[in-house]
C-alpha cells in the first residue's frame, strides 16, 4: 500500500516508479489525491470531488478528494493537508485490504496519519520516505511563525518517525 499526496502525472515520478516496480511481483494499490500541484488548483475535467479508481501498469489508483491549496495561509494549507489525511486514510481502510507493507512518501508530513491504523491493527511494515524537512519547511517557507504550532508539529513528527519501521531520507541532515 503506497500513501501519497502526489502521484504521477504530478512531478513526483518516484512513487509511480517504485510502486510500478514492486507490482511485478506484488499487488500495490496507491491512495493519492487528484492531480493539483504545483497552484494547487485541479485540472480541467478532473471530477475532483469523487473517488476514482484506475489501474495503470499492474498498480491500482484510488484518487480521493481534498481541499487543494498551496498559498502561505497556514489556515488554509493545514485545511488541505488534513483533508488529504483524512480521505486517505478512509479510503484506505476501505480498500487497502490488509498490507504487508505500508509505504508513506511524506510530502506533506500529514500522509503518515492513514498509515497508522495499518501499523497498529494490521502489524504493516510501515516505511517513511521524508522528501522535504517537515515541519522545518514551513518556518523555512513563512507559512508558520508561531514557536507553539512549531513545537506541536516537531512533536507530531517525532511520533509519526517512532512508529516507522524504516526511514529513508533524501540527506543525512
Amino acid at each position: 500500500l503506497v500513501l501519497t499526496q502526489y502521484y504521477h502525472p504530478e512531478p513526483n515520478f518516484i512513487t509511480a516508479d517504485v510502486a510500478e516496480s514492486l507490482a511485478t511481483d506484488s499487488d500495490v494499490t496507491v491512495i493519492t489525491a487528484h492531480p493539483n500541484y504545483p497552484n494547487g488548483e485541479f485540472r480541467p475535467g478532473t471530477r475532483y470531488h469523487r473517488i476514482e479508481r484506475s489501474r495503470v501498469n499492474g498498480v491500482t489508483i484510488w484518487r480521493v478528494p481534498m481541499i487543494p491549496d498551496h498559498s502561505l495561509s497556514p489556515a488554509r494549507r493545514a485545511l488541505s493537508y488534513l483533508s488529504f489525511a483524512v480521505m486517505a486514510g478512509v479510503v484506505a481502510i476501505l480498500v487497502g485490504g490488509r498490507p504487508d507493507t505500508v509505504w508513506v512518501y511524506q510530502t506533506p508530513f500529514t500522509a503518515g496519519l492513514a498509515a497508522l491504523y495499518f501499523k497498529f491493527v494490521w502489524r504493516a511494515r510501515l516505511v517513511f520516505t521524508c522528501a522535504d524537512l517537515w515541519p522545518e519547511s514551513f518556518a523555512a517557507a513563512g507559512v508558520v511563525r508561531s514557536g507553539l504550532v512549531m513545537r506541536v508539529m516537531a512533536a507530531y513528527n517525532r511520533a509519526i518517525n517512532r512508529a516507522a519501521d524504516l526511514i529513508v531520507c533524501s540527506t543525512r541532515g
